[in-house]
């Protein structure tokens, strides 16, 4: 077999989504029932020849054996974390800031990770050694964060409050304290020159530290489809590690010392950047390239990959949660795989059409080839995880790599020219750095916040799409010996398919007033859109901003037209500020009198409010009940605190949505009095929308 890596990697990582879903007794019977398979192929003689189908059973046994252990030591980490009201670790990343939060990265003594959030900078550094004095307060235990940090180790998120602290034991560790300061030199250096978001911004890209980036700089990004560039990933790693590869063999005669050299700076690079998922995944396969020259051959990029998969699924099962995996795997696959043919047919396009396809063409058609092809094979992902397209990207990668990278390269030159004392030219170099930074920003910006740069893929349509796409795919595989132009044609047609379905879908969001939800583990944040007018209903927990972003990104809204607070005691204006930070909201409305800080640019008391003229809401604030209804359509939210007073009056309700801690109790009040209604029950951390036209 040539590729043993890429079928066993491949074959975990596939499997990983059949094995996720499976309970304890299920996977035992899997791996019983792939024991017996492996044994039948390898009792018969006729079977043998089937190798991938062995080493794809092997590898689906060995993926569920490691994530059973990874779950077992989760739910032990988990319980003695529960029992502990004091343990010790170590800062192991650069602690980040928001306008909200400042965030540290502890792993503890007992060899897992926590994130601890507190709204004062406890100005702790990596490397400090610390003692939290724990409490295990509701909020402190969300099942909501565990889940979603399993995938790079942080098992739990802890929020600060009196009963729960963090305190500096005045002692180092070696190994985080020099990787930290090798990052606050760095970043001291780039700061004497570029003390703002530029260089901010040049310290994400070189290093990965995107403490002091933005928030809303890491929107325009994210929106544009270049949030790779402030990840260190495959792009960073291929740049750095090869760079210098191609620069000592100018001086280097001997290939043992030359590989050694050239691995001692990947393996440096790495750790001073984190080994993050992609950081492995490129370090692996740059490996390969480097040792393979060791031997005058090339590396097999596929099996490369399936080498580093293999790797990081058995160190760390829960890493298939990840979307960065699946992102970083499939866009490599797809510039193996696609970039090369692509650009074939730009180069025949453009001699058909007497184009010369020398110097900027040339360089044109390789940048379109490769962000297209990495777009194509990444789609099943934005589809079906984060329920979008991301169109703009293909324009934003064209644009932005070639630049990101020469930035990359300019503010390393000019930090080691400051190390040599040369600042006087590093003071020009970094000006560039600047205005590139600056050029991105806009570039992203531009391109994220406009309208059409994402298209909500939200409706089950494309969901049967993507089964569509499988069944395609296969049948192009079995047929192709028996029709060449078969793969054309399904193509064509799956092409023409999913445009007109984008186009249909599109046109629906826009001409449809809908009603999104994220339901927290207070109350539920409302998003009112109707046509290019959107309005947020409630104020948002911090912990609860990034998924109000992915639901206003996954139906094209990067900005709110307004918000509702429904509660403005104390404690709600710190949250209502971040709102603001990272939704740049242009008219705020109270059910109350609107505190004193906000009175200039308020819109003050409101009991209701018309969206474009089709969409009513009633703020029923003293009932606890807020009212949405169009022409033909009527939906209620009521908060349940008392089974008696539940419905006090008998209006009627096409949907109606109970939250609050007697929901449930509720429930059959709710339908005794309104059998036909459609009626949901919040459920933590669920998203969901809903059509109202």
């Amino acid at each position: 077999m040539k590729r043993p890596f890429a079928v066993i990697g491949f074959s975990m990582l596939v499997g990983s989504l059949l094995i996720i879903n499976l309970s304890f007794k299920m996977t035992i019977a899997l791996i019983l029932g792939a024991i017996v398979i492996f044994f039948v192929f390898l009792l018969f003689k006729r079977l043998r020849k089937y190798g991938v189908i062995i080493f794809s059973l092997v590898a689906i046994v060995l993926y569920t054996v490691s994530f059973q252990f990874a779950q077992f030591h989760y739910y032990d980490a988990k319980e003695n974390l529960q029992n502990t009201k004091e343990f010790t670790g170590v800062v192991c990343q650069t602690p980040t800031m928001s306008d909200y939060a400042f965030t540290y990265i502890v792993k503890c003594d007992e060899n897992y990770k926590i994130r601890y959030v507190t709204k004062d900078d406890k100005f702790l550094l990596e490397g400090d050694r610390v003692k939290i004095n724990f409490n295990t307060s509701e909020e402190n235990f969300n099942d909501y964060f565990f889940e979603c940090s399993l995938s790079s180790k942080v098992y739990f998120t802890v929020f600060e409050n009196e009963e729960t602290t963090i305190k500096p034991l005045n002692i180092k560790d070696g190994y985080y304290s020099n990787i930290g300061k090798i990052k606050n030199y760095f970043s001291s250096v780039v700061d004497d020159y570029l003390p703002s978001e530029a260089g901010a911004m040049a310290k994400a890209m070189t290093i990965g530290d995107r403490s002091q980036l933005n928030d809303r700089t890491v929107d325009y990004f994210n929106y544009s489809g270049t949030s790779h560039l402030l990840v260190i990933s495959g792009l960073h790693i291929t740049m750095w590690s090869l760079g210098i590869l191609k620069i000592l063999e100018r001086f280097i005669k001997s290939k043992k010392l030359l590989v050694v050299l050239s691995l001692l700076t990947l393996l440096g690079y790495s750790a001073i950047t984190g080994f993050g998922v992609s950081v492995i995944r490129a370090s692996l396969l740059v490996g390969m390239v480097i040792i393979s020259k060791l031997f005058d051959r090339d590396a097999d990029s596929l099996n490369s990959i399936g080498l580093a998969l293999v790797i990081i699924l058995v160190s760390n099962p829960f890493a298939v949660y990840s979307v960065a995996l699946w992102l970083t795997v499939l866009s490599t696959v797809g510039i193996l795989v696609l970039s090369r043919p692509l650009n074939q047919f730009l180069q025949k396009f453009c001699e058909k059409k007497h184009i010369p396809t020398n110097g900027l063409i040339s360089f044109i058609i390789d940048s379109v080839s490769i962000s297209l092809s990495t777009t194509i094979c990444t789609l099943p992902v934005f589809i079906v995880k984060l329920k979008l397209l991301p169109i703009g990207s293909i324009f934003a990668n064209v644009i932005m790599v070639d630049i990101a990278m020469l930035l990359m390269v300019l503010t390393v030159t000019g930090a080691v020219l400051h190390l040599l004392s040369i600042s006087f030219f590093a003071r020009p170099i970094f000006i560039i750095v600047g205005v590139l930074s600056d050029f991105l920003t806009t570039v992203a910006q531009k391109i994220g916040m406009a309208s059409w740069s994402t298209i909500s893929v939200s409706h089950k349509y494309f969901e049967y799409f993507l089964v569509a796409l499988v069944v395609g795919v296969i049948l192009g595989v079995f047929l192709k010996k028996y029709n060449k132009n078969i793969v054309k044609h399904i193509a064509v047609v799956l092409s023409v398919t999913f445009v007109l379905l984008t186009c249909y879908t599109s046109s629906y969001d826009y001409n449809n007033p809908c009603v999104k939800i994220v339901f927290t583990d207070d109350k539920p944040v409302i998003i009112v859109k109707s046509e290019d007018k959107s309005l947020l209903i409630g104020t948002p927990k911090k912990q609860h901003l990034a998924d109000v972003k992915v639901m206003l990104n996954n139906h094209n809204e990067k900005a709110l037209d307004g918000i509702v607070v429904t509660d403005n005691g104390d404690e709600i204006i710190s949250q209502l500020l971040a709102v603001y930070d990272n939704f740049g909201v242009a008219q705020t409305y109270f059910c109350e009198n609107a505190p004193e800080i906000f009175k200039s640019h308020s819109y003050g008391f409101v009991d209701k409010i018309t969206l474009n003229g089709k969409v009513m809401i009633d703020l029923y604030n003293p009932e606890k009940k807020i009212g949405i209804s169009t022409k033909s359509k009527r939906m209620v939210f009521i908060e349940c605190e008392d089974e008696e007073k539940i419905f006090e009056f008998a209006e009627k309700y096409d949907i109606i949505i109970l939250y609050g801690k007697k929901s449930l109790k509720c429930l059959e009040i709710v339908k005794q009095s309104n059998p036909e209604s459609e009626i949901i029950v919040s459920d933590v951390n669920k998203q969901m929308t809903i059509y109202i036209e």
